[in-house]
């Protein structure tokens, strides 16, 4: 019985510092075939090649979402983000930033997507994909509430009508 007992709570242990772990937002990767640690890069809209970390500024809390220019429901969830972009800005210290996983031939569609719609959220290009494959991300869109301090602390797979109501409700959790 004390075997079993002990072997119960190892376990319940286990299952509860596993599920309790921190995930931080990725700004380094490991390439594909030399498995070498990479700083995630990303393009600009003036053609500008800078690490991913530059473009989540310090306290402030960042919505991004990973896109795509094929995908429909993206540019649904962006239209819906983009009609609130301003009011977060203000009154919660949150921004919005795209991240777009089009292919690295791509890049200017990536922006004249943006520029063609009147979007005024920032968008990067990361042309290596390296983002979703650090966020395990097979599916699009997919976004991310992110902290201050870098952490994810909201995910939400696909588009939803009420994306925006469900984003501030967790975005106010981190006032």
């Amino acid at each position: 019985m004390k075997i079993a007992l002990s072997i119960y709570f190892f376990c319940l242990s286990f299952v509860v510092v596993s599920t309790c772990q921190v995930q931080y937002f990725p700004f380094e990767s490991k390439h594909g075939s030399t498995n070498e640690t990479l700083v995630i890069k990303v393009k600009t809209s003036n053609n500008q090649t800078v690490d991913l970390k530059s473009m989540l500024e310090d306290n402030k809390n960042y919505v991004v979402s990973i896109m795509a220019t094929w995908c429909g429901p993206c540019k649904l969830e962006l239209a819906q983000l983009q009609g609130v972009q301003e009011k977060w800005s203000k009154e919660f210290n949150t921004e919005l930033l795209a991240i777009s996983i089009d292919k690295p031939d791509d890049t200017a569609k990536v922006f004249e997507m943006f520029d063609k719609e009147g979007w005024t959220i920032t968008v990067v290009h990361d042309d290596m994909a390296y983002t979703a494959k650090e966020l395990k991300i097979f599916g699009i869109p997919q976004v991310f509430l992110v902290s201050k301090n870098k952490e994810i602390t909201f995910s939400k797979k696909g588009f939803k009508s009420n994306l925006v109501s469900v984003l501030e409700k967790e975005i106010l959790k981190l006032q």
